[in-house]
């Protein structure tokens, strides 16, 4: 959802009309490319409508900062760089969680299930169950985690707009919090239960857990603990101050 939150970017800037053909015309170039690599048919309807508008709208930021009146050009420049930030910041941040799991082979999620069990409810086979009965639910779940960048495009886009709103710069608020997060990830490294236990049966017993658990497949990230999209939504939410509320109701969504 990176380059449709670069698209939803370059909407919410005002872009002029030149930068609506450039926008289009790369758009259109990016297609291209993709079918000529064959790419379209490994790539979803979805993605590949995402993937060609992203890109346009990359290109057409690029001409808002060439060619646009001299002040609005600091704000494309400002926004244009925000974009290629949520670019660069989704292809490091898969490297970095796949180091993880290469550092970290052993992981805590047995401890984090012995604390969890003291509750007297088991959370994760709760809530497998509840998406195993209700598809809905799940799938609706999974489009608002997959979104959560468009949340953070609508902040970007809007905070010049609110400076005597906006206290904290939701750009380096998205830094901070994610620099956080990854160092947490790997003062406790969890890869969560889907990857341990087969929740297809009542939960074993803790004891158990601890004595046998032991080295995790590698190819999980450990990116359980804490939960980045949690703090984020969080943050979408405590940033979107000033918005129409509209805005916010569906910022509260996330």
């Amino acid at each position: 959802a990176v380059l449709a939150a670069i698209f939803v970017i370059f909407l919410l800037v005002r872009p002029r009309p030149f930068m609506w053909l450039a926008a289009s015309a790369g758009a259109v170039a990016a297609a291209a490319v993709f079918y000529a690599a064959g790419l379209s048919a490994t790539l979803s309807t979805k993605l590949f409508i995402q993937n060609s508008l992203g890109l346009g709208a990359l290109l057409g930021l690029i001409c808002g900062i060439l060619w646009a009146p001299e002040d609005r050009r600091r704000a494309f420049r400002v926004h244009f760089l925000q974009a290629v930030l949520l670019l660069i910041f989704a292809l490091v941040a898969w490297t970095l969680l796949d180091l993880s799991s290469a550092m970290w082979p052993t992981t805590f999620d047995g401890d984090v299930y012995a604390v969890s069990h003291t509750l007297g409810v088991n959370p994760a086979w709760w809530m497998y169950d509840l998406f195993q009965n209700q598809p809905w639910l799940k799938n609706l779940c999974k489009l608002i985690y997959d979104a959560l960048p468009l949340a953070f495009a609508i902040l970007f886009a809007t905070a010049p707009s609110r400076p005597s709103i906006q206290t904290i710069d939701p750009t380096r608020a998205f830094l901070y919090c994610a620099a956080g997060g990854y160092a947490l990830y790997n003062l406790f490294p969890v890869v969560g239960p889907i990857f341990v236990f087969n929740l297809n049966v009542p939960p074993p017993d803790p004891a158990e857990v601890l004595s046998q658990l032991g080295i995790i497949n590698p190819s999980p990230p450990r990116n359980c603990m804490p939960s980045l999209h949690t703090a984020w939504s969080l943050l979408v939410v405590w940033l979107s101050r000033g918005l129409p509320r509209p805005i916010r109701l569906l910022t509260g969504i996330f």
